[in-house]
């Protein structure tokens, strides 16, 4: 039993060395847990994001519909859901939400009939 104890003994202290629990002092700031706290100004930046996504998206099509270049019809039905899209939400953490969603969305559109 000894034996074990002496064996295991340095690969605990190990171990030990090797996870520490945070303590109050170590934890993160404030400002940290503030960063993703939905704010007007972060809304309206995405506000904006969404409004530029979603000029990138008009411009492409017009630019296919412009040049003949054939825009295929399920990402055209999805340009057109987009651009209908309702944004509005009853809380801003679900406006934030859609917004980021839409932007995405715009963005990948944008590339896919800017492809063709």
């Amino acid at each position: 039993m000894r034996a074990v104890l002496v064996l295991l003994l340095p690969m605990l202290v190990v171990l030990s060395a090797c996870y520490t629990i945070p303590t109050a002092s170590e934890a993160p700031p404030a400002a940290a847990a503030s960063a993703t706290a939905v704010t007007p100004q972060r809304l309206a930046r995405w506000e904006d994001e969404w409004q530029e996504a979603r000029q990138e998206v008009v411009v492409a099509r017009q630019s296919a519909v412009s040049t003949g270049q054939p825009i295929p019809p399920e990402v055209d039905a999805e340009v057109t859901e987009l651009l209908d899209r309702d944004l509005d939400a009853p809380s801003d953490e679900d406006r934030l939400q859609r917004l980021q969603d839409a932007v995405s969305d715009a963005r990948r559109l944008a590339e896919l009939v800017s492809a063709g």
